[in-house]
């Protein structure tokens, strides 16, 4: 039987974008309005940084009809407000810093081992939260870097930080470097070490243990920096939301859904199947298979490999893959996994947003993707990741799936 997700949540006003600096508060009010208008919102995730009289405005529209406002603020990367000192950085397996996505100090990553980054991560959102506008707080960039387009520069983290806590804990990190890198030389070892990341295990003996001590010692460290965020929060009277990867992909940066899901009221997994950017499930599963590429697979074989680890079916062309064409049974598939993992509020992430050579998407693609999330009973969608950037018609087409 079909269920249908009756809790929305809509991300709106990306802190990071220029737009947001540039609208009027009435605008964006209006906005919120016309979309409750066309569909039963339950939260707003708005965006951080933003001035205070748009916060005040979408605060006002969202207490008159009901709405929750969240906070929608990132942790573990700088904000435009928050820089966070290039010292704290990720380090990859060569021991140098890890870079963050286009250069972009919103995608460039702190280590949560770090002691003096961990202590100003928690002072900065100390600072963000204000219960006199919102209800809760949407906690975004809960993870590593996203090692999938080049295992070699972004695996992380090796500081001297990660060493101490490992040793704690009683793991050789570097031992486990060695061993990782050693995997770096060979066809053979790039395909196991892209399965192991894809999936959270392999096999192959001695290296798996170490492939699995460090994947489990790196989500031990990016719950415990959550569990002390999301305390801070629930101190203060709030809910705490997650933005978390898909669960395929969730071992690869660090996350365990079912430690974070213990941390918050609920969880929103981007299940992005069409749009092409980072931590959407075309742009890392491509970055992968590219890397793969490079020690000497076909584009059909190395997908076909990815698939195989993933228990996804995948088309064997990158073309395919890039513009929209993986089955929607993928979605399925993700959101039964996280459905097994997440002991809270589970929201199913769904890209509906059009921007040039990002996500450009089509009508039956939607109603395909919306009927796939519907069958696959999560407790609700959010609509991402700007609602200010979404056609109208596409709300209609979420309207008619509520």
């Amino acid at each position: 039987m079909e269920h249908r997700p009756v809790s929305i949540a809509i991300q709106y006003l990306e802190g990071s974008a220029a737009h947001t600096h540039s609208i009027c508060p009435q605008e964006a009010r209006d906005r919120l309005r016309m979309i409750f208008e066309r569909i039963p919102v339950k939260r707003v995730l708005l965006g951080w940084n933003l001035p205070e009289v748009v916060t005040a405005a979408c605060a006002t529209e969202c207490q008159r009809q009901g709405v929750e406002l969240y906070l929608w603020q990132p942790l573990l990367t700088g904000d435009g407000d928050f820089s966070p000192a290039l010292e704290w950085a990720t380090v990859n397996l060569d021991g140098n810093p890890v870079p963050g996505h286009g250069g972009l100090a919103e995608f460039t990553f702190i280590c949560p081992n770090h002691p003096e980054a961990a202590a100003a991560t928690l002072e900065h959102l100390e600072r963000m939260v204000q219960p006199r506008y919102f209800n809760g707080v949407f906690l975004d960039r809960i993870r590593y870097p996203s090692p999938a387009n080049a295992p070699e520069q972004a695996l992380a983290c090796f500081c001297p930080s990660c060493q101490r806590s490992a040793e704690l804990a009683g793991i050789d990190l570097g031992r486990i470097q060695a061993v990782l890198r050693a995997q770096l030389t060979s066809p053979e070892g790039r395909r196991w070490l892209a399965a192991g990341l894809l999936t959270g295990s392999s096999s192959g003996g001695s290296r798996s243990v170490s492939l699995t001590e460090f994947l489990n010692f790196r989500a031990v460290s990016i719950t415990t920096l959550v569990a002390q965020a999301t305390k801070l929060v629930h101190q203060r009277g709030l809910q705490v939301g997650l933005d978390c990867f898909t669960p395929t992909l969730a071992p690869m940066v660090g996350q365990d859904l079912r430690a974070l899901s213990r941390c918050a009221d609920w969880i929103k997994v981007m299940t992005y199947l069409r749009a092409y950017g980072p931590a959407t499930i075309p742009f890392e599963l491509l970055g992968m298979a590219n890397w793969l590429v490079t020690a000497g697979m076909s584009e059909m074989d190395a997908l076909y490999y990815l698939g195989a680890a993933s228990d996804w079916s995948l088309p064997g062309s990158f073309t395919v893959v890039r513009y929209g064409g993986l089955g929607e049974a993928i979605l399925t598939n993700e959101i039964q996994r996280a459905r097994a993992a997440v002991d809270c509020e589970l929201l199913a992430g769904i890209e509906l947003v059009e921007m040039a050579g990002i996500s450009e998407l089509r009508e039956n693609q939607i109603q395909a993707d919306l009927r796939a999330l519907a069958a696959s009973g999560p407790d609700g969608l959010a609509l991402s990741w700007d609602a200010w950037l979404i056609p109208s018609q596409r709300l209609d087409l979420v309207a008619a799936w509520t």
